[in-house]
């Protein structure tokens, strides 16, 4: 793959999206191989090519984006995941509204990241905000159920153990036992590919 990448870049620059498909392939190796800072770091590039040449707002840039917050949130650089996943919520409330099962999905990821950052006032706020929006707009689902894990999570971070979380931590691991990968399609034509890594996150190549 380094080999290729170079090649890449002796062919069409360092900026062509192009380059970015390899680099973005070595950030992923970087990530199975607990290289978690380069991973992110090449992520981070990767995004960067892609909104370079296709604009903040185009759909497939939130693939990569969110791959950006994952790798930084694992490798302990949560200010930057908050940054990142901040760009991305405000990419997908231009593109899809703020009331889209996604836009609140990445709220409710944003709500969980200060948690991990130890700043649970902030993350109280959105993640309260974020459910009810939910419970408002789509009802009792799926979604509905994260979003209250994720504050139950919260008042348990902050001591309130009588309100603690009801098990998704413990769903995630067993999930991140069961092997997935799925391709993405359009036209007919595979674009990416969906892998679950071992700790239940779901990264795309």
């Amino acid at each position: 793959f380094c080999a290729a990448l170079a090649m890449r870049e002796r062919l069409v620059g360092a900026d062509h999206p192009d380059y970015s498909t390899t680099l973005n392939i070595l950030s992923v190796l970087d990530y199975y191989e607990d290289d978690l800072a380069a991973a992110a770091e090449k992520m981070q590039r990767v995004s960067e090519i892609h909104e370079g040449h296709y604009g903040p707002d185009h759909p497939s840039g939130n693939v990569y984006r969110s791959n950006v917050v994952i790798f930084l949130r694992n490798a302990g650089k949560y200010d930057e995941a908050i940054e990142a996943q901040e760009r991305n919520v405000a990419s997908m409330e231009r593109t899809l509204g703020p009331d889209h099962a996604k836009t609140l999905t990445g709220l409710n990821t944003l709500a969980g990241i200060f948690v991990l950052k130890r700043d649970l006032a902030r993350a109280e706020e959105i993640g309260e905000r974020t459910r009810a929006r939910v419970q408002e707009v789509h009802g009792e689902g799926g979604l509905l159920a994260d979003c209250t894990e994720t504050v139950a999570e919260i008042r348990w971070a902050g001591g309130r153990r009588e309100e603690g979380p009801t098990g998704r931590r413990q769903r995630a691991a067993a999930a991140g036992r069961q092997p997935h990968v799925r391709a993405l399609a359009q036209d007919g034509i595979v674009r990416a590919i969906e892998v679950r890594c071992s700790c239940g996150d779901i990264v795309t190549i």
